[in-house]
């Protein structure tokens, strides 16, 4: 299957079914259940159900969803990166995560660019929101890294806990894009 974006270390592709293993490991891996949750994945087939529910079905109904991020170098599934639209927020969300194995390396800035230059030149977006923990700092830092904005704390329901949102203008975008050119010039 072609690559939706290319960067220079990552292809980024839409998943597939046949991606349930890959989701079972990255669901269950200790960044994941840290920072994002436990989202109840154990077998193979609950897997797979996750990806048609929540992974392609948002690609049917908003025309956007998470892409797999695979290696280059070595044609393996590292994690996932794109855009989810949850309930209670006005724009999509950049989400990403990514193997332990694979962490450290800058692989989810990179993927992130490559999403972001896809939403706003492809999909036309005007505006990406980004929400973690407050407490996740490796997320908040990929998300200042990329230009986004710190706004304010929300409770997206009664019960829940707050979450740190974050926002990024197609404007402010290009305009970094523009200034990083210029100065490597």
């Amino acid at each position: 299957m072609c690559p939706i974006w290319t960067t220079p270390r990552i292809e980024l592709h839409k998943m597939e079914t046949s991606d349930a293993a890959f989701i079972l490991e990255l669901l269950n891996s200790p960044g994941w259940l840290k920072r994002i949750g436990d989202r109840g994945v154990r077998t193979t087939e609950q897997a797979t159900k996750y990806i048609e529910e929540n992974i392609m079905s948002s690609f049917q109904e908003h025309g956007f969803g998470l892409f797999k991020m695979v290696s280059i170098k070595t044609d393996r599934s590292i994690g996932i990166c794109g855009f989810v639209q949850r309930k209670y927020l006005k724009h999509p969300d950049l989400g990403f995560s990514i193997l332990p194995e694979y962490e450290g390396r800058g692989l989810t800035t990179e993927a992130s660019r490559g999403v972001l230059d896809y939403g706003f030149n492809i999909l036309n977006l005007d505006n990406v929101f980004g929400i973690t923990n407050p407490d996740n700092f490796v997320s908040r830092h990929i998300l200042e890294k990329l230009g986004f904005e710190t706004l304010e704390l929300i409770i997206p329901a009664p019960g829940m806990n707050p979450l740190q949102l974050f926002s990024l203008s197609k404007s402010s975008w290009t305009d970094k894009i523009i200034h990083s050119v210029a100065n490597r010039k």
